[in-house]
């Protein structure tokens, strides 16, 4: 578990620091990537590496900078940060700049050779050095918080800080989810039967191709969620949401 107090191991019944050694730490985890018995972790304070197996904490590359995403592009980890999309080499333990067309970068998704990167000024594609501006709307620019593949239905969703978007990369087209007009997207999953788990300011939304439902919380039901600003959805090896 990331949360603004370092990292958690959540064992089914209780959540367990990992704070390393020193107990030092606690920085606002922001993004996780597992690969094996490693964890990538995006944070407040720079780039860093969790053994799950010693317990300990790696820095390769000293930032000291936000990194808000990451994502995994081929054997290589791009990260998101405030002054533009850099690459970690894996093998070398080296980073370089990929680009500084856009900043303030809050989610990166790597679909069919092509990195989309949601920023606070919109949506951007970055493929072999050129970036190009994706538009979703002739009003305004989105903030882009979440970005998510969905092969089934061959498309992109964004969810922004006040819509949900469908974006079609084969002809470029793009459509709203008006009935969540002015609701901010935090987050989203899919599940095997391709509903769409939806997590945001205003509770929780379940979006399948006949319907979309949402969920609150209820003062008077004790089954409901906690609270009705989500920040963040996963469904486990065993079907099960989180």
């Amino acid at each position: 578990l990331g949360t603004g107090n370092g990292l958690y191991c959540y064992d089914g019944y209780r959540a367990i620091p990992r704070h390393g050694i020193s107990n030092a730490m606690r920085p606002t985890i922001y993004s996780m990537l597992s690969n094996g018995h490693q964890l990538y972790l995006g944070t407040s304070n720079g780039f860093y590496i969790y053994d799950t197996i010693t317990g300990l904490y790696d820095e390769p590359v000293q930032l000291r900078k936000e990194v808000r995403a990451l994502e995994k592009v081929n054997q290589n980890i791009v990260l998101g940060l405030h002054d533009g999309l850099w690459e970690y080499d894996t093998a070398s333990r080296r980073l370089r700049l990929l680009s500084n067309d856009f900043r303030d970068i809050y989610s990166i998704l790597y679909v069919d050779g092509v990195i989309y990167v949601g920023t606070l000024k919109g949506l951007y594609a970055y493929s072999k050095g050129k970036s190009v501006e994706v538009k979703l709307n002739n009003v305004e620019t989105p903030y882009v918080f979440s970005l998510l593949s969905d092969r089934q239905r061959q498309c992109i969703w964004v969810g922004t800080g006040d819509m949900l978007y469908q974006f079609a990369p084969t002809d470029g087209s793009v459509r709203k989810l008006t009935e969540m007009n002015d609701i901010s997207v935090k987050a989203m999953s899919l599940a095997d039967d391709h509903s769409l788990f939806i997590a945001t300011d205003n509770g929780f939304y379940t979006y399948t191709d006949k319907s979309l439902s949402l969920d609150k919380h209820d003062s008077q039901n004790p089954h409901s969620i906690a609270d009705n600003v989500v920040w963040s959805t996963m469904l486990d090896n065993r079907g099960n949401l989180v």
